[in-house]
């Protein structure tokens, strides 16, 4: 969604003074020359920082920066505004197609109730005193937190008494309500699928995170879900790596899977790892292309080949997680809480 990549930056120049107070923007025409995007584009970015009280349109004259609105003002519009909390840059988060279903999610019972409008509040390099201090000043009524598993923002949360929801993977060191895949059983489907079709040597591929030292969490639930269902089937010969997505990825796979010819069955837990896999199976006499199967988690719509073979989605819906997520938020903030503290969306093979 364009438009909220460019809500986000004509924000951040709006908070450092880029525009300053009694100010215009440039003219809705100059946004779409120098960005290039619709009409419809800008006007919805510009929508959501009126939303924000940040500017005002005023006819025939232009788009001009308000002053800080008093608390006061906010708190009026509280029961109108749910806070979409993000730990990374917007405009990053935004380059995630994931998010940005997600979001659209949010966005589809936001306008179907009628009920809020949605904020997002980046973290970009605040510590978390200072980004609690901005989600409070905000003056929202609740927020979803999307893959963000820090304990003090929740810690934080609570103590400011705002309803929250976690979306996305799952952890269960939280005791918050959460929205996620359901990762055993999308592992155990995964597993079945290449089974079914005669491969009894598979491969894992999840990433590893270097900034952090530990491997994904989203992939190492996943390959949780793999390994329980390969001891019931009593399967031996199911292998697991994780790799950084750096400058090493090719190498590292390449020599994974040339270590590893007998293994016929791929299942991988990013388009990332698919790619850099079919590379290799495709040009190496080592393996019998045609042979050769994967299974990708994904949430996406086009149909994928590998080795000639259509690979199979292990599948969820990412928009339909992210209405569920407003859903649940809504109830809390009504004080009725129906769900369970996890939830979790369901899975198929496409």
């Amino acid at each position: 969604m364009k438009y909220l990549t460019l809500y986000g930056r004509l924000k951040k120049e709006i908070e450092n003074s880029v525009y300053g107070v009694g100010t215009r923007i440039p003219h809705t025409l100059d946004l779409i020359k120098q960005y290039g995007y619709s009409l419809t584009t800008v006007n919805k970015a510009v929508r959501l920082l009126e939303n924000d009280g940040l500017v005002k349109r005023t006819k025939s004259k232009g788009t001009y920066v308000l002053e800080r609105r008093p608390k006061n003002y906010l708190k009026v519009r509280q029961e109108k505004r749910i806070g979409v909390l993000i730990n990374e840059h917007l405009s990053k988060q935004m380059d995630l197609h994931v998010f940005r279903k997600a979001y659209q999610g949010m966005e589809d019972v936001c306008r179907r109730t009628g009920k809020a409008n949605l904020v997002c509040i980046a973290r970009d390099a605040k510590n978390m005193d200072e980004y609690l201090r901005e989600v409070f000043s905000t003056c929202v009524s609740g927020v979803i937190a999307y893959s963000f598993y820090d304990p003090l923002l929740y810690g934080g949360l609570k103590a400011y008494k705002i309803p929250a929801v976690c979306c996305d993977f799952v952890d269960y060191n939280l005791q918050v309500p959460q929205v996620t895949v359901d990762h055993a059983r999308a592992g155990a489907i995964a597993l079945n699928t290449l089974m079914e079709v005669g491969h009894r040597n598979i491969l894992f591929f999840g990433a590893f995170q270097k900034e952090l030292g530990i491997n994904d969490i989203d992939h190492y639930y996943w390959w949780q879900g793999i390994e329980a269902h390969a001891r019931i089937r009593k399967m031996k010969q199911v292998r697991a790596f994780y790799f950084p997505h750096d400058e090493t990825l090719k190498e590292r796979m390449g020599n994974a899977l040339r270590q590893h010819p007998e293994c016929t069955g791929y299942i991988c837990a990013s388009t990332t790892f698919l790619r850099q896999a079919k590379e290799v199976v495709e040009n190496n006499a080592l393996f019998d292309a045609a042979k050769r199967h994967a299974v990708l988690f994904a949430d996406l719509q086009e149909e994928l080949l590998f080795a000639g073979n259509r690979v199979s989605l292990c599948h969820w819906d990412t928009r339909a997680m992210g209405a569920r997520a407003a859903e649940t938020l809504m109830e809390l903030i009504d004080g009725n809480p129906k769900q369970p503290l996890i939830q979790y969306m369901p899975v198929d093979i496409r």
